[in-house]
């Protein structure tokens, strides 16, 4: 029986595989069911929006960094870039996929307890791909699992938060609702994901001694 992608790019993870389900398909949803039932207003949205601009996205940078470690650092590198000469970004977006499917459990209580609005949760699926793309294309292009990690991570807390900001207030959205905001950004994201698969695409076809 052949195994699925995912799973076989992230067979030598080990544990540390299991550190986003456990995180966010897990802990996050039930997180946020002790803060629904703690009856305190004031913490429900600061928990969500630290974990929907914060959390969620970061984790999403684990899985890309552990997938294309063997391939850029591994000893015997070179013999799977002879084996395997195309690139990397059809397993990089799987991967972002599967990382997406993992939100469900944290989507449904965030949509039924949270008043988590549809727009918010595909602002969210689009901070996550967009993470995805940037930890893939920093691996390959730093030649290192980890320094793509810390500088997506980085990139995250620094500066997705302001970018957002300073779209939600530009001219081009400006006159529209939230709603509307919400989809420019969002289309920002996909937009900058869709380069960064490309140019990941291009570096991963590339071997650097």
């Amino acid at each position: 029986m052949r195994r699925p992608l995912v799973w076989h790019v992230m067979s030598n993870a080990g544990g540390y595989g299991l550190v986003p389900p456990i995180a966010v398909g897990l802990l996050l949803p039930m997180g946020l069911l002790l803060v629904e039932r703690s009856r305190i207003p004031q913490l429900k949205p600061v928990y969500l929006d630290y974990a929907v601009r914060l959390l969620i996205p970061a984790f999403a940078a684990w899985w890309p960094s552990l997938a294309f470690k063997e391939r850029i650092e591994g000893n015997g590198r070179e013999l799977l870039y002879f084996l395997r000469r195309k690139g990397e970004s059809v397993t990089a977006l799987l991967i972002g996929l599967v990382y997406c499917l993992m939100l469900i459990p944290f989507a449904s209580v965030a949509l039924t307890r949270a008043q988590f609005a549809p727009t918010s949760l595909y602002l969210l699926i689009a901070r996550c791909l967009f993470v995805t793309a940037l930890t893939f294309f920093a691996a390959f292009a730093l030649q290192s699992g980890v320094l793509a990690l810390v500088l997506t991570v980085a990139v995250n807390l620094v500066v997705m938060s302001p970018m957002e900001n300073a779209i939600d207030t530009s001219a081009l959205v400006s006159s529209t609702t939230g709603v509307g905001s919400a989809y420019a950004v969002g289309a920002v994201y996909v937009l900058l994901s869709a380069g960064l698969f490309c140019l990941g695409e291009m570096r991963s076809r590339r071997f650097t001694p």
